[in-house]
């Protein structure tokens, strides 16, 4: 994910909206890694903090799930921006803009640090656990499935469904025939979009088995089990939302660098850019290290003294 902020973050790149929403996306997966892993390093030598601090439990799995609705609706948004881009229409090709996305990703953050405010007031810790107890459980569970599990593949689908029948209206269209309004398909916009589709696919594989595991676990909270039953019920629960959350959020990097000929250009000359320049710094300052001691050394004794 850092990768991907470096390569999105670069001035031939900020010129697409949809690489803006890709390195709005990429920022919110990093941090996802980060609010992820750095408490679990922490609890190797430490107590979970988790287990025992109320306001702790509360506001870490509010950001966590915060950061990752948002990378995923950053990439609904890039659905939407390319197939603006592809349409026919004029008014809709104007969302096609970096001006639109700088407007919208602030927009989306401050939306998806306000719908899960309800995780603030109702999270608990439960037999030295952080979770969701009794009603709040099955609310949570539904929440989830329709906002992480529904809306968000439904809506990519259908913008990726939508965008090929752009490409394939503008493919069936004459030269002669075609309106003033010409459209125009840079060779990069088209990488965007086959970096979109694969992460789309990718997305929609990766969540297919949470929304029945999250109601499976909220239907059946109260039912009991015998041991065998649990363990597989942990292997499900760590399988869909644990494995497979941080699957989709660290493997963009490697989708892209698969699928993009562009991407893999540019991360190329960004690795080549710095290590030239750390290799230049190095040698330099071995260089005039090395030159400051023969100057030394041709000195009189008197003179290094003074030196």
């Amino acid at each position: 994910s850092l990768f991907n902020v470096f390569v999105f973050s670069q001035k031939q790149s900020r010129i697409s909206s949809c690489s803006m929403y890709f390195l709005a996306s990429s920022i919110s997966d990093f941090l996802t890694l980060q609010m992820a892993f750095i408490p679990r390093f922490y609890t190797f030598s430490n107590i979970d903090p988790t287990t025992y601090s109320l306001l702790y439990c509360k506001w870490v799995f509010y950001i966590f799930h915060s950061l990752i609705m948002l990378s995923r609706y950053y990439i609904v948004l890039a659905c939407i921006d390319r197939f603006a881009l592809t349409s026919t229409n004029v008014k809709y090709r104007q969302f096609s803009q970096t001006k639109v996305a700088y407007y919208l990703i602030p927009i989306t953050a401050l939306v998806w640090f306000i719908i899960p405010m309800h995780i603030v007031i109702f999270q608990t810790i439960d037999i030295n656990r952080c979770t969701q107890v009794g009603f709040y459980l099955l609310f949570f569970s539904i929440y989830t499935v329709i906002f992480a599990t529904i809306i968000p593949p439904l809506s990519m689908i259908l913008f990726i469904l939508l965008i090929f029948n752009n490409l394939k209206q503008i493919r069936k269209r004459i030269q002669p025939t075609l309106t003033p309004h010409q459209i125009h398909i840079k060779q990069r916009d088209y990488q965007l979009m086959k970096m979109l589709w694969l992460q789309v696919s990718v997305y929609i594989c990766s969540t297919l088995l949470y929304p029945p595991a999250l109601l499976y676990i909220a239907i059946t909270k109260d039912i009991q089990k015998n041991n065998t039953r649990l363990a597989i019920e942990s292997l499900m629960i760590f399988l869909t939302t644990g494995f497979l959350i941080y699957i989709n959020v660290s493997m963009p990097f490697y989708l892209y660098l698969f699928i993009s000929k562009t991407f893999r250009k540019e991360y190329k000359q960004i690795i080549m850019k710095y290590c030239l320049k750390y290799l230049f710094k190095t040698h330099f300052d071995s260089t005039a290290t090395a030159s400051t001691r023969r100057i030394d050394d041709g000195l009189p004794m008197h003179l290094k003294r003074l030196n």
